[in-house]
């Protein structure tokens, strides 16, 4: 593993509150994208949340990045393999949370960082999760609240 990027995983982890960055496990379903791209190391963002409401829950949305060997000269590979075990809610979360990830990185120039496809994950998985939370009668602090304030001591 490339020591450079074992270093931005930690820095990277040390900005980011709900999201944790790590080395994942080889995994032969991942054959495909090794083919693709060639040799490199598997990257987990792994979004852990626990929703605010009348049955809190417990959920961590999960994406997969292959990054190459060239690193950081070219960007790392989404993966989109879907966990075995998740159930229907938790898939469609997933999805819902990967959609707007795709969506989010096609605006950043390439290549792009480990440390942006993680920045970008937290807040796409964040944003469907909060939006799941208000649904179901639960929130964040600021949906139930309101936001804070600027005010002036005159």
């Amino acid at each position: 593993v490339n020591q450079a990027l074992l270093k931005e995983i930690n820095e990277v982890n040390k900005c980011l509150i709900s999201t944790v960055v790590d080395i994942g496990e080889e995994d032969i379903s991942f054959d495909a994208a090794v083919n693709e791209v060639g040799p490199g190391t598997i990257v987990k963002c792994s979004f852990n949340a626990v929703t605010s409401g009348p049955d809190q829950i417990f959920l961590v949305l999960t994406m997969c990045l292959l990054v190459s060997s060239d690193y950081p000269n070219c960007s790392p590979v989404f993966l989109d393999k879907l966990p075995l075990e998740l159930s229907k809610e938790q898939e469609h979360l997933l999805l819902k949370a990967r959609s707007k990830f795709t969506r989010s990185i096609r605006c950043l120039s390439q290549p792009i960082s480990v440390t942006e496809m993680a920045k970008s994950w937290d807040t796409c998985a964040g944003a469907v999760i909060l939006e799941y939370s208000v649904q179901n009668g639960g929130g964040s602090f600021s949906t139930r609240y309101g936001t804070w304030k600027t005010v002036s001591n005159s």
